[in-house]
């Protein structure tokens, strides 16, 4: 009887360590799987720094997410998150589909840059649609019975929330002159579950989809503004000019500028 009570005291023990080891390890897991995932989603480099998040109540949050530019911009990154608060549903951790129940990210910092045609953020949403084309393809191609034929881990986001973003630009064709916009609050709600469970890159590109289009619109605010202050400005300066019916070059200049953007 003694030896089967050190026995069962002994088994305890072993699984009171694996319980621990397991809360233990679930930072460090979410850690290396954002800095592996996020990288092949975005097409760009992705660094979490760290993770703090309660196995047995699912909340916690996210320090120091930074996303870089895509190919062809030379900002040194395009987002920069010092926090973001997460509460997950742990019955579902270990099933297909995760359901996240709240993502909170307060004042992140944005980085808006042109390059040509198009910009940084528009870049990062067009990386994702390729990379959700090609899960698509690679699971046309499996054969039966292949890694690819898995089912991959899903998630459904119940309730997303962005305040206080900032976008900080600095545009050659404003003379280098910086600006910085305050976008409007961004609130989405249960991304994936129309479809039973969304891929990561799935999740991110509606993410991203939204927030690049908040972005366009409020740049284009702005630089309506600035190009507007300047001609004023100019035509202030150039008051003279107007009498002798030389107005017009200010207005052939301003629409330049304008063409810039279009």
């Amino acid at each position: 009887m003694k030896k089967m009570l050190i026995l069962v005291s002994v088994l305890g023990v072993i699984l009171a360590g694996l319980v621990i080891a397991t809360v233990m390890s679930i930072n460090p897991i979410i850690v290396r799987a954002v800095n592996t995932v996020g990288p092949k989603v975005l097409l760009t480099e992705v660094s979490l720094r760290r993770a703090d998040v309660s196995f047995l109540s699912g909340s916690g949050r996210l320090e120091r997410l930074i996303v870089g530019s895509p190919r062809g911009f030379a900002a040194p990154q395009t987002m920069k998150l010092r926090v973001v608060e997460v509460k997950l549903d742990t019955s579902t951790v270990t099933k297909d589909v995760v359901i996240i129940e709240r993502v909170l990210i307060e004042e992140p910092e944005l980085t808006y840059e042109q390059s040509g045609k198009t910009d940084n953020f528009t870049a990062l949403l067009n990386n994702v649609r390729q990379t959700v084309g090609g899960e698509e393809s690679t699971s046309q191609n499996a054969t039966p019975g292949s890694a690819q034929t898995q089912p991959a881990k899903k998630v459904i986001i119940k309730d997303l929330r962005i305040t206080g973003a900032k976008a900080n630009m600095a545009l050659t064709a404003l003379g280098g002159q910086g600006l910085t916009l305050t976008l409007p609050d961004i609130h989405l709600t249960n991304i994936g579950e129309e479809s039973g469970g969304a891929t990561p890159a799935e999740a991110v590109q509606q993410i991203l989809d939204t927030l690049s289009g908040q972005m366009n619109v409020a740049v284009s605010g702005a630089l309506q503004d600035s190009l507007k202050q300047m001609q004023d400005a100019a035509k202030g300066a150039a008051a003279p000019l107007l009498k002798d019916g030389q107005g017009n070059v200010l207005d052939k200049a301003g629409s330049g500028l304008k063409k810039i953007f279009e």
